[in-house]
């Protein structure tokens, strides 16, 4: 197997990998929503936006992204905008306004912000990559995130304000950060985590403590129940596609996203679980090996950045599903129902394919 970070050719195993979770989740998807009522067109509307997400990932594979580092300014910019309109006239959907209606489909602007963020960060860790790192460089790449980070909180949508700062993360440990550095944000962020609770929505606080005691809140905790009988009930080789009675019966909800894992753990069984688990571990390391081969700072920031957008997520919403980790909404990469985000993830995997070509 050629190893990734050749120049001149796309990595086609990280794109057989992800077309791999993309095919599983289109079937799973359809698992999940038959027989739904509100949910008939899921399955047609996640296969378009998989289609617009590979064109988009095959047009910014083969377009330069220093092009797209140097106008990345005015990409955030444009990303604070519609952050900024969601925040005022967006659509809301169970409790969040997150949405902005387009056509009769659903954009969640936070998702797009992801990459605007990746690509301003490389922008300005790239443009100090000859200078030694100083706890300015910090300040200055964190006041970057900040802004998006509490619009995105405010509409209110946690998971992803904490997706956000965990990509500025490890985006500055690529980009040169000491380690006492982080050491001493992660001193900040315990010594204000009092305030920050305080400052949390009801709900928000309601899924910590019913994760922390699950008998306190029996509601709150229901789906997570669902969820783990669902996985423990699937075996070793599960029930069969089309065959979970939890699924096919709707006793697991919000099964076409947040719980699709549990699908898969239900209908395939632990094989498939691992099979998925294995895939997303193979998309990591492909991506973190195009930011080892990088020809700059500002490719390297961006595979890296792409690499842990993909893999944190998987690993929260799996977490999740296995009651490891308080309920957050982050959907499963590439299989979750969730048009901006599937974008979003091909977007991620275009920009890398591109530092693969001029690495």
């Amino acid at each position: 197997m050629e190893q990734p970070g050749t120049r001149g050719k796309l990595d086609w195993p990280l794109m057989l990998a992800i077309l791999g979770l993309s095919a599983l989740g289109l079937a799973m998807v359809n698992s999940a929503t038959r027989e739904t009522p509100g949910l008939e067109d899921a399955l047609a509307r996640q296969a378009i936006y998989l289609l617009v997400g590979l064109l988009l990932c095959t047009f910014l594979a083969w377009s330069d992204y220093r092009l797209l580092v140097g106008v990345s300014p005015i990409i955030y910019a444009l990303g604070l905008a519609a952050l900024l309109v969601v925040d005022i006239i967006g659509s809301t959907i169970h409790g969040g306004q997150r949405w902005l209606a387009i056509g009769g489909f659903t954009l969640q602007p936070s998702e797009f912000m992801k990459v605007a963020l990746a690509l301003l960060l490389a922008h300005y860790l790239n443009g100090r990559a000859d200078e030694s790192w100083r706890f300015s460089h910090l300040l200055g790449s964190g006041a970057i995130v900040l802004l998006p980070a509490l619009l995105v909180y405010a509409q209110p949508d946690l998971g992803t304000a904490v997706m956000l700062f965990a990509l500025w993360l490890f985006a500055v440990f690529v980009g040169g950060a000491r380690v006492w550095h982080l050491l001493v944000l992660v001193a900040v962020a315990l010594a204000g985590a009092p305030v920050i609770w305080n400052r949390l929505e009801p709900y928000m606080r309601e899924r910590v403590l019913s994760f922390l005691w699950p008998g306190s809140n029996p509601e709150a905790s229901y789906v997570v129940r669902q969820a783990l009988i669902s996985i423990g009930s699937g075996g070793l080789w599960g029930k069969g596609y089309l065959g979970g009675s939890q699924t096919q019966l709707h006793f697991l909800r919000v099964r076409h996203t947040d719980f699709i894992f549990s699908v898969i753990g239900e209908e395939l069984g632990f094989a498939g679980c691992a099979v998925v688990v294995a895939l997303f571990c193979f998309v990591t390391w492909r991506l973190l090996a195009i930011a080892q081969r990088a020809s700059d700072a500002a490719g390297r920031v961006i595979a890296a950045t792409a690499a842990v957008a993909i893999a944190l997520q998987a690993f929260v919403n799996i977490s999740m599903n296995l009651g490891w980790l308080p309920v957050t909404g982050l959907p499963l990469p590439f299989v979750s129902v969730g048009g901006s985000a599937l974008i979003a993830q091909f977007l991620f995997v275009g920009l890398a394919q591109s530092v693969r070509l001029r690495s």
